[in-house]
């Protein structure tokens, strides 16, 4: 392989490996970067080893690579088997073991097992293995599945033990002497084993009954068994791993040595449909494990993490990856969320050097923010003749926190007796507006006759009233000739205020049992839907691609459409304004539970045509109606309709603080606070590192449109900085009509990234922005116009998408 070349600059990568290190929680690290078969940067950082004295560490050094076994060593030992006709990929677990043969293994296949969705327990407890395989198969029959084969998706230690054990039943030899015969010897791997014989140049992990594991597995099952497991065992180096990468890269082969068929290399890399699409063939895609890493690099790569502090990303299209090894778990087990943040940093940063777009887009005019100019004639897309909308071809980011004081503009708290300044008033309703009349309304008007005779299923939470502030619960429940079977409820609950995983109750009021979802299921399953035949979907969402009410819907119509049962939308206004659009569309191998479908974080969009768009662009055979509002139209804000305003979450309570959260949300998972815990959410930001007066001031120097900046300073009482005196911004909104929530976003962390970039953690801006160009030009640094130009690449391409869809003028 070619030694370290000069080229990209890896300054900000080497940045955060300094800051993991300096921070004392990761005791070492090793970094690899290398595209085709050059080595574009390699470093080691700390120490190897602290215990019983330091250690620096070495770009050499032989880690405990733990879950990484799983893709680099059974995954790679299946698939060789498969590529040689031993194993049946769609056989069931039976037919290699022969333990599995019963029915409720059926469905329990290979391809399940290596995407995470068999069935199977996270982890098995420690006496499940204790006495060594076949005993082990045995009793880890006898134990249930956790869900049925191919309905979901749970990372599986329990699994790949399973297939550690069919790779020695199929090949005749453990699976570590069969990698060592179809992998480590002919890479040449030198340090590539499951027990290291160089004990000095390996990186110490965990203290364990008193002794130091330095070269012994760290993980506990895998010791049991030998260290020789699926799951983990394998310790590498990380030019050792490259190899591995650049032979797959290379389509199977590396120079004159072939592992694998190109056709091999591509099934294995190849999104699943099992496991909800998060994984391919033993491969992570975007599960939760990894999003961290999959956010930054392009669509189609894969990659895995590992306990022990690893990680690898792949990046096929390119041939690029990215190696991370530490020993964070040294000596005492902990660094679980520095590591976290080091693959996030780590990753965004070589992600922005090494995959900057070839296009350079044009700057952004006023008018690519404004009025979307696009709206049917008709005020009614589609129309049936009762006037609703009817696709038969066919969901807010957490969002909790409570009071705080919040000081006021000018001079800190400890020059000056605190003043709070109270938040703008609404703006004035607009006269002669015709009240509105929500979907729920327009269904009592007719009597609730497309209900009449149904068993019904009504997913809604505190927002679903009608304008007389009745909830729609009581008036369905009432409703002559319907029976009220199910009511089902989203993030926060029933009633709008819980702020963690939501139980399931019973309505008191009428007795009806209220299924959560958001919890242990964020979909309706076949018990819940018993004795359902219809699904009513009533609630107010925001305006925001982000709130998790939007997929909550989705997943409500693919349920539907899964068990032959039609939807209807009741539909509610957009409260901060159907003509705006704003943001960038996310990228659509990104989805998420806060990342439902390819539309701007600003929408401009009903939740009545944000269903109509999704079932038919996503091909849900749901048999889907719209009940539309009357007298709204694209221009009215939610305080011009007379419809009372219920909180959507603990922390939207005001049409401003919507408007805001539009933008302002893409800041929380910063390390900023954005008011959670105060009494002003989304309408401050801070952090106690911030110097109020010259962020306001630079801030105010940018003549962005529609708001002025007041320093302030206020003490959260929860989340992020609880208790801890922040300084920051309060954003006052002049305009509303102008006001640009994503522009305001991205200028303000683009500020804090000039004057804090020591402190401000803006990679996590990603988690909800989910568009590559966009977040690799704010990490390359350019400026705010550009920026933008990146997030409206598609603005025409979505509003010509959105024109078939929409609903009002």
């Amino acid at each position: 392989m070619a030694e370290a070349q000069s080229g990209p600059d890896f300054a900000e990568a080497e940045t955060a490996a300094r800051d993991a290190v300096a921070s004392g929680d990761i005791p070492g690290i090793v970094v690899l970067v290398g595209r085709g078969d050059q080595i574009l940067y390699h470093r080691a950082f700390g120490y190897r080893t602290l215990l019983p004295e330091p250690v620096p560490m070495a770009p050499d050094t032989i880690f405990d690579i733990a879950s990484l076994t799983k893709p680099f060593g059974t995954t790679l030992a299946i698939m060789a088997l498969v590529e040689r006709g031993a194993i049946d990929l769609d056989a069931p677990l039976g037919q290699y073991l022969k333990e599995f043969r019963g029915r409720p293994f059926q469905g329990v296949t290979i391809r399940r097992m290596l995407t995470h969705s068999a069935g199977f327990a996270g982890y098995p407890p420690n006496v499940a293995v204790e006495r060594g395989f076949p005993r082990a198969a045995g009793t880890l029959a006898a134990m249930k599945l956790d869900y049925p084969p191919g309905s979901g998706f749970q990372y599986s230690d329990t699994g790949f033990i399973l297939l550690g054990e069919v790779v020695r039943r199929v090949s005749g030899v453990p699976l570590d002497r069969y990698l060592e015969r179809i992998l480590f010897q002919p890479l040449e791997l030198r340090d590539t084993s499951f027990h290291p014989t160089v004990r000095a140049r390996v990186a110490a992990t965990e203290i364990f009954n008193g002794r130091l594991l330095r070269g012994e597995v760290h993980d506990p099952r895998a010791r049991l068994l030998g260290g020789v497991a699926g799951h983990a065992g394998m310790f590498s180096t990380a030019g050792d791993l490259a190899r591995i990468c650049q032979m797959l890269l290379d389509n199977g082969a590396l120079g004159r040595k072939r592992v694998f068929n190109p056709s091999t290399v591509r099934l294995m890399w190849t999104r699943s449909p099992e496991g909800w699409g998060s994984r391919a063939l033993g491969w992570d895609v975007i599960s939760s494990y990894a999003a961290g890493m999959a956010l930054f690099f392009p669509a189609g790569s894969v990659g895995h993490t590992g306990f022990t502090g690893t990680s690898v990303w792949i990046d096929p299209s390119s041939r690029t990856y990215l190696v991370i090894l530490t020993n964070r778990v040294h000596p005492n087990g902990g660094g679980s969320a520095r590591i976290r943040e080091l693959r996030t940093r780590m990753t965004a940063a070589v992600g922005a050097t090494m995959f900057a777009p070839t296009t350079v887009p044009s700057a952004p005019t006023d008018a690519t923010a404004a009025d979307d100019g696009i709206a049917p004639t008709n005020g009614n897309a589609n129309p049936n003749a009762n006037g609703n909308t009817n696709d038969t071809t066919s969901g807010t980011a957490n969002d909790g926190g409570d009071n705080a004081d919040v000081t006021g503009t000018g001079t800190p708290p400890d020059t000056a007796a605190p003043t709070v300044t109270p938040p703008a008033p609404p703006a004035p309703p607009r006269a002669a507006l015709p009240a509105v009349r929500t979907g729920l309304d327009v269904l009592a008007e007719r009597n609730f006759s497309m209900l009449a005779g149904r068993r019904v299923g009504l997913v809604t939470n505190q927002t679903g009233i009608d304008m007389r502030g009745r909830r729609g619960i009581d008036v369905i429940a009432g409703a002559p000739g319907v029976r009220l079977e199910a009511i089902f409820s989203p993030e926060h609950g029933l009633s709008g205020t819980a702020n963690a995983n939501v139980p399931h109750g019973r309505d008191a009021a009428t007795g009806r049992p209220v299924w959560s979802l958001y919890g242990s299921a964020r979909r309706p399953t076949s018990e819940m839907l018993q004795n359902v035949d219809l699904i009513v979907f009533d609630m107010q969402d925001v305006g925001a691609r982000y709130y998790t009410y939007l997929t909550t819907l989705v997943y409500v119509m693919e349920e539907g459409a899964r068990h032959k049962i039609p939807v209807i939308v009741l539909d509610r206004p957009n409260p901060i304004t159907g003509r705006v659009v704003e943001g960038p569309l996310m990228d659509p191998d990104l989805q998420s539970f806060t990342a439902p479908h390819p539309i701007p974080v600003r929408t401009g969009m009903t939740i009545g045509e944000f269903a109509r768009m999704a079932a038919t662009e996503r091909k849900i055979p749901v048999k889907l109606t719209v009940v539309p509002l009357a007298g709204w139209d694209r221009s009215r804000w939610y305080d011009d309709t007379g419809l009372p305003w219920v909180n959507p979450s603990p922390n939207i309570r005001s049409v401003t603080q919507a408007l805001l959260y539009s933008g302002i949300g893409l800041l929380e998972a910063t390390n900023l606070s954005v008011g959670r815990g105060t009494d002003m959410p989304f309408e401050v930001i801070g952090a106690p590192w911030i110097d109020s007066n010259v962020l306001a001031d630079v801030m105010n120097r940018r003549h962005l449109r529609g708001v002025r900046f007041e320093p302030v300073w206020f003490t959260p009482t929860d989340d992020t900085y609880a208790r801890v005196s922040c300084g920051g911004v309060r954003f006052v909104i002049t305009d509303r009509d102008a006001v640009r929530p994503v522009t305001i976003a991205f200028a303000l962390a683009g500020a804090l990234r000039e004057l804090y970039r020591d402190q401000f953690r803006p990679e996590s801006i990603q988690n909800l922005l989910v568009n590559r160009s966009t977040m690799w030009a704010f990490l390359r640094s350019e400026p705010l116009d550009r920026v933008l130009a990146w997030a409206d690449m598609e603005r025409t391409n979505f509003l010509n998408r959105r024109a078939s869809y929409l609903i009002y003028p």
